[in-house]
């Protein structure tokens, strides 16, 4: 039994190494606009080694990964609702970065813009979501058979994903850089914890996609 799931074990976390490195060279070689990034490379990238291990080789259906719609309007309630609570964390973290509080974006919004970022936000979310929440968190939960170790294993695992887009995209540093790094930790343990409720990832890409928002208005 041991064997067997060290076996599964070694195989999540080759999944993960590969979108890593993957996605790593990516950020560090290419330049294109955020558009291409989100929308193409990175559902390419987070996605494809992983659903072809889930549906080829551990031949499951996506229910196994958090794709299900048994309650999915209770749900969207609910990710607007948790939404807004990380949104209005997004305001306070942009008043500590610049001194003062202000519901002004920090980029000029037009019906365009609003309409690309949401869509890139909600794109982006449900990538990492997926990857993250229904497919590392899943795995190494049970395979650990502790809850909180896979939480805590796949929290560490998101965070070393941001890495290359912190160096590479953002250049983050200073109180920018630790803002970031604590409100995604916040953000993906809370993730991890409404999806163990749910057993769907409506709710936490729905929260994942508003701070993405945020980030991008007050960030």
């Amino acid at each position: 039994m041991d064997g067997k799931r060290n076996f599964l074990l070694e195989r999540t976390y080759t999944i993960w190494a590969l979108v890593l490195i993957v996605w790593s060279f990516y950020r560090a070689s290419f330049k294109f606009p955020e558009i291409v990034d989100e929308l193409i490379f990175k559902p390419l990238v987070f996605l494809g080694p992983m659903l072809i291990y889930v549906l080829k080789k551990e031949h499951r259906v996506l229910a196994s990964i958090g794709l299900q719609t048994g309650k999915f309007f209770r749900d969207i309630y609910l990710g607007i609702g948790f939404g807004m609570l990380f949104a209005v964390e997004g305001l306070i973290a942009n008043s500590v970065k610049y001194g003062q509080f202000t519901f002004a974006p920090l980029i000029s919004v037009s019906g365009v813009n609003i309409l690309i970022a949401t869509l890139l936000a909600i794109v982006g979310a449900f990538c990492e979501e997926l990857l993250v929440r229904g497919f590392l968190y899943t795995r190494l939960k049970e395979n650990y058979h502790d809850e909180f170790k896979a939480m805590l294993v796949s929290t560490s695992m998101y965070f070393m994903l941001l890495i290359p887009g912190i160096f590479a995209v953002s250049h983050l540093v200073g109180v920018p850089l630790l803002i970031f790094i604590m409100t995604n930790i916040i953000i993906s343990m809370a993730n991890t914890m409404i999806f163990n409720e749910t057993k769907t990832l409506t709710v936490p890409v729905l929260l994942h996609a508003f701070w993405n928002m945020a980030v991008v208005l007050y960030l």
